[in-house]
């Protein structure tokens, strides 16, 4: 099978829409993929990614606004599977039933730069789910607030064994209802940033209000 062709969508509104693997829009390997100040609001996958799935693309998402969307699986807003951009752009209030409220990454990088990750919530990584160890997440000038992990498991960054970089950015009032918060790396600790099985790079960032029921409110 051939390369599928890439999809471009600027100024675009996606809303109400359900699927089983992306709710509003499904990426094959495609060559290239970009969604521009579009709005993604109120799509459902009942398994993987609530309004974005890609199976193995190199896509970006820049000055756009996610949010409402859901899944009772992985990625309440994004699946990644291939390497993902996310620019001046607010991924807020999804919701996953597992794993990655925000996004989801499963392989590959992301990179997230200069965008709010705001009310999103899963049982882990209300923001961000950091999943395998050739996953590099890059944080960059970002606000990550107000994010849950609904049974405990990294309120803002779920980390599990992949790379995370955190550079210049805020992460304030995450939770974790039961053990972590703000970044967690590994099952049990980190309000702020906890890193155990994975590297944690951070610079420049701020940490506050991240609140932990066990483990590291702050640092562990």
């Amino acid at each position: 099978a051939g390369t599928e062709v890439g999809l471009s969508l600027t100024s675009v509104t996606l809303s109400g829409h359900t699927a089983t693997y992306g709710g509003a829009i499904y990426l094959g390997p495609c060559s290239a993929a970009s969604v521009k100040a579009s709005t993604l609001s109120d799509n459902v996958a009942s398994s993987i990614g609530g309004a974005i799935m890609d199976s193995g693309s190199t896509w970006s998402v820049t000055a756009s606004t996610l949010s409402g969307n859901s899944t009772d699986g992985l990625g309440g807003a994004l699946f990644s599977n291939g390497g993902i951009t996310l620019t001046a752009s607010t991924l807020s209030a999804n919701a996953a039933g597992d794993l990655g409220g925000g996004l989801f990454v499963a392989a590959g990088t992301a990179a997230v730069t200069n965008s709010t990750l705001s009310g999103n919530s899963a049982k882990y990584g209300g923001g961000i789910y950091n999943y395998s160890d050739a996953v590099d997440v890059t944080v960059i000038n970002s606000i990550v607030s107000s994010n849950m992990a609904i049974e405990g498991d990294g309120g803002g960054i779920n980390n599990l064994v992949g790379t995370l970089h955190v550079i210049d950015s805020t992460f304030s009032v995450n939770s974790a209802t039961n053990e972590p918060y703000g970044i967690y790396s590994f099952k049990g600790n980190g309000g702020g940033i906890n890193n155990v099985g994975g590297t944690l790079n951070v610079a420049g960032s701020t940490f506050s209000t991240n609140t932990a029921e066990v483990y590291g409110g702050g640092t562990n």
